[in-house]
């Protein structure tokens, strides 16, 4: 077993810049694809056994009140690699299409990035989905920068969501087809509130190099084999398919869970997860590894036909401001450090994942970096201790809606119109009783509060991003939309 970091450093504030210079723990990041909160049995949901991520609730630390920035997948996506929140530019907020190039800035660091500067091995196995490329729109065939261009050593990835063409693998930047194959296409135009983003489709037929119900079991064992090479720490983000439309479960667990293919395709994540807690356990180094699994938004609406709601307790479903869009399952495991079986009603966001990390290495974030990452490390290796963060922000595709949670309070708040909703989330977790009429100020201090963080470029303590008004927010909208529909009319 390799040694564990030296926490004792880090409890004294992390002062020794030596730790980094001792093993640390491996870190995986598993995030399923719009996985709702009462999707897992370890969250009560009761009509069927999650096996593999109860055992992971019971030997870690479960968090209630987890969010993603987003209540869409790319901009969640974008804030874990980045530490910042996708709504410091206004493309970043919305979800990308297969002709989109890379969001990610060459000089911009990522959490991959910083953990290679710290040692890292890091790895990427499953769905990408921030574009690739720089060229507008860019090259299916030859796709040019991408994960290995900003901080990945070995990635495999689904380029974008697992439903979108073409239907194959990109490996280490190339793609995984027969020597000759090529994808012809054109592109398109296509508006989503307001914003004009482009799409590759076929011209003729294009080949299926990646049939749905095979790309659990794919990804599973290139994560596996990612694991077992490795001879130092390693960072593996892993971001499933599952269980993101079209449902398509392997053949094993369809008719498994009693109530259709979302319930099936569920218990193929839970098996993905127990297969990686398999490969840690088989090479004996689930004692120092930091095992996360959450999901990149909420989940899908009410399953009538089968008397299953994704998002239960909730209000509302993936896409929405409601809780039900970005309140995710949130789990964590570190057997070394984390003590067993714990339950955390802390607020956290998917964006902290990055500081967190950052204090696990002992290394200090740079101020340009980051921008919206807070630690939650102390809240994983101590009951009781209580968030850094004054409040979290999470939005809706486009900046549509914007919510922002600050102690029992939280605002719906739309940026263009100025409208907006309040609700106390402790006595009313449901969102029904609409209060912003009998308390005025609170309105009127967290409508401030959120303005202030869209303009302000950052929200961390010591980080410094580029500011901008809310009205330039928008204005690069305005400005891309011309710039597609008048400069690229010769390729669209």
């Amino acid at each position: 077993m390799r040694k564990p970091l030296c926490f004792f450093l880090i409890s004294l504030a992390m002062a020794s810049a030596g730790a980094q210079n001792i093993p640390g723990p491996n870190i995986v990041l598993i995030v399923a694809d719009d996985l709702g909160y009462n999707d897992l049995s370890s969250y009560g949901q009761s009509r069927f056994l999650t096996p593999h991520t109860n055992r992971l609730s019971k030997e870690g630390v479960r968090f209630t009140a987890a969010y993603s920035p987003s209540a869409v997948c790319s901009p969640t996506r974008y804030a874990i690699m980045t530490g910042t929140d996708p709504f410091r530019s206004y493309h970043h907020s919305h979800v990308l299409f297969n002709g989109e190039p890379l969001v990610i800035k060459k000089d911009q660091m990522t959490i991959a990035s910083f953990l290679k500067k710290c040692g890292y091995v890091t790895g990427i196995v499953g769905k990408w989905h921030l574009g690739l490329g720089d060229a507008m729109p860019r090259d299916i065939n030859e796709p040019g920068r991408g994960p290995n261009d900003v901080g990945f050593d070995y990635s495999y990835i689904v380029p974008d969501g697992h439903n979108m063409y073409p239907r194959y693998y990109i490996e280490n930047g190339k793609p995984v087809v027969e020597p000759g194959i090529t994808f012809d296409s054109e592109a398109v135009m296509l508006d989503r509130v307001g914003y004009k983003l482009v799409q590759h489709r076929p011209k003729g037929e294009w080949p299926n190099l990646r049939p749905d119900s095979t790309i659990g079991r794919r990804l599973v064992d290139k994560a596996v084999e990612f694991i077992e090479t490795q001879k130092k720490p390693f960072f593996l983000y892993l971001p499933a398919c599952a269980i993101h439309f079209p449902l398509a479960p392997d053949k094993e667990f369809v008719g498994r869970s009693g109530i259709g293919k979302h319930g099936d395709f569920v218990l193929e994540f839970d098996w993905l997860v127990g297969e990686v807690m398999q490969a840690l356990d088989r090479n004996k180094i689930a004692g120092n590894t930091l095992l996360i699994v959450t999901s990149d938004n909420g989940g899908y609406g009410p399953l009538v036909s089968f008397d299953h709601n994704p998002a239960f307790p909730w209000r509302g479903k993936k896409g929405d401001a409601w809780e039900g869009g970005t309140r995710v399952p949130f789990i964590a495991r570190w057997p070394n450090h984390i003590a067993r079986g714990r339950i955390s009603h802390e607020r956290i966001s998917l964006v902290d994942c990055f500081a967190t990390m950052a204090a696990i290495t002992g290394s200090t974030l740079p101020r340009d970096a980051a921008l919206d990452s807070f630690s939650f490390l102390q809240l994983l290796l101590h009951a009781g201790a209580q968030s850094d963060r004054p409040y979290l922000v999470t939005g809706t595709r486009g900046m549509k809606q914007m919510a922002i949670r600050e102690g029992k309070w939280k605002l719906i708040f739309e940026p263009e119109t100025d409208k907006a909703q309040l609700y106390d989330i402790v006595t009313d977790p449901e969102e029904n009783n609409e209060v912003s009429g009998s308390n005025p100020q609170m309105t009127m201090y967290l409508k401030s509060t959120i303005k202030n963080y869209l303009e302000s470029g950052s929200s961390r303590p010591g980080a410094a991003g580029a500011t901008k008004s809310v009205k330039e927010l928008f204005r690069e909208r305005e400005a891309r939309n011309q710039f597609i529909s008048d400069e690229l009319k010769h390729q669209i």
